[in-house]
């Protein structure tokens, strides 16, 4: 039986959905925002890569002590092992603490006989779901309507989401951070293989997103704050609640309709409006802070590159400036990101990104500077991205995929 509470007006609807862009740090320091993760990867079993390995298997493997930096592990429908931290000021306090959960999650992992595999899509094994409470059953069943990318991306995919504080002015932040998430997919694209074989593509995971359902999952118009209401309102229903539990909704309506015409359940409640914001999927996601969901899952270093470049972004309100006049100026595409750094402008874009985020995070004394210097002067330089990597060692003959680590197992 779930608690709904009171329906809702159309008002008291938008003053909850615009609520996405009122931080949640208190007191807000724009100065150094706020930074945390979450990190996804495929569980797969080292002595026979093609099993699929159930969820059940991966908790038992996990265990129930605390990880040392107080992360918090949660299970992905397909097995898929989550750690998500705290958020913390600045990036080289997350990594530190990244570093400590990580290790102790591999050593659990490995001692069980499991292994972690960084990379966005798996390259094996076909869809399947191991972990189907209500929520997920309804989830993926509204999903099969738009065909079988939902249960796809639920669960053979894997990604590094990186939740970071606003700037000073939180659509702006939001706007510039949407502006170049084509760049920072292309730059870390890793999901090259699936089902043995070569998609094309080495960043495959987030056109698939683009598929599954594009009322919730495409970029989010940019030309004013109310942009995210409309997208909130006009994207369609997955779920609804009742006092019998969660149900998948199927007819196509949105949460537009349900102000307007109702439902056998009433009108939505402040419950509804939150279990509906949080199946909307665009690449960057405001919740009160920021998610950039278009990361594929990656290993050490190019995830610490990764969160680096991102804390830059917002790390002071000149830089993001700085940061969306390269926005402005290149234009990277959602269409060039599926091809990583091959195309030249993307190349040259990811060189000057990393510049610009080198030149702040000195300013701090961050010892990621060098981190990212360094990952401009060689991948960039060489236009390869974690993906190029994987593919070319990629062999499903050796127990280890010939992946090894980096760029895939843990």
């Amino acid at each position: 039986m779930m608690e709904r509470g009171p329906a809702l007006t159309s008002e008291q609807v938008k003053e909850q959905i615009r609520a996405a862009f009122q931080p949640v740090a208190t007191p807000p320091n724009p100065a150094n925002p706020r930074i945390g993760i979450e990190i996804e990867w495929l569980v797969l079993d080292a002595a026979d890569p093609l099993r699929r390995v159930h969820v059940d298997e991966v908790r038992t493997a996990v265990g129930e002590q605390a990880l040392p930096a107080e992360g918090v592990i949660s299970f992905e429908p397909g097995g898929q092992l989550e750690l998500s931290t705290q958020a913390v000021p600045g990036p080289d306090l997350l990594i530190d603490r990244m570093r400590q959960d990580t290790h102790e999650l591999s050593r659990r992992i490995r001692e069980s006989g499991l292994r972690l595999l960084s990379l966005g899509l798996d390259p094996l094994r076909p869809p399947t779901m191991s972990e189907e409470v209500p929520r997920l059953r309804a989830i993926a069943h509204s999903l099969d309507r738009h065909g079988p990318n939902g249960r796809l991306i639920m669960s053979s995919t894997a990604s590094l989401q990186i939740n970071i504080d606003y700037g000073a002015d939180p659509w702006r932040s939001f706007q510039v951070l949407s502006q170049l998430g084509p760049l920072i997919s292309a730059m870390f694209s890793n999901s090259p293989i699936i089902l043995g074989q070569s998609t094309g593509e080495v960043g495959r995971r987030q056109p698939i997103w683009f598929k599954i359902d594009p009322t919730r999952c495409n970029d989010v118009l940019l030309n004013d704050p109310e942009d995210w209401l409309d997208f909130a309102l006009t994207a369609e229903l997955l779920m609804r609640t009742d006092i019998e539990g969660i149900h998948a909704v199927l007819d196509g309506s949105t949460l537009a309709d349900w102000l307007r015409s109702g439902h056998l359940s009433g009108y939505p409640t402040a419950v509804d409006v939150a279990l509906h914001l949080s199946t909307l999927y665009p690449p960057v996601r405001p919740r009160g802070w920021l998610e950039l969901r278009m990361i594929d899952a990656i290993a050490d270093p190019a995830r610490e590159v990764a969160i680096g470049l991102v804390w830059a972004m917002l790390a002071d309100a000149e830089t993001t400036e700085r940061f969306g006049a390269l926005a402005d100026r290149c234009e990277i595409s959602w269409e060039q990101a599926r091809t990583g750094l091959a195309d030249p402008q993307v190349q040259l874009a990811a060189h000057e990104a990393l510049t610009l985020a080198a030149d702040r995070l000195a300013l701090d004394g961050s010892s990621l500077t060098t981190a990212l210097t360094a990952w401009r002067d060689g991948p960039v330089a060489e236009g390869r991205t974690p993906g190029d990597e994987a593919l070319e060692r990629f062999d499903p003959s050796r127990s280890d995929l010939g992946l090894g680590c980096p760029p895939g197992f843990e």
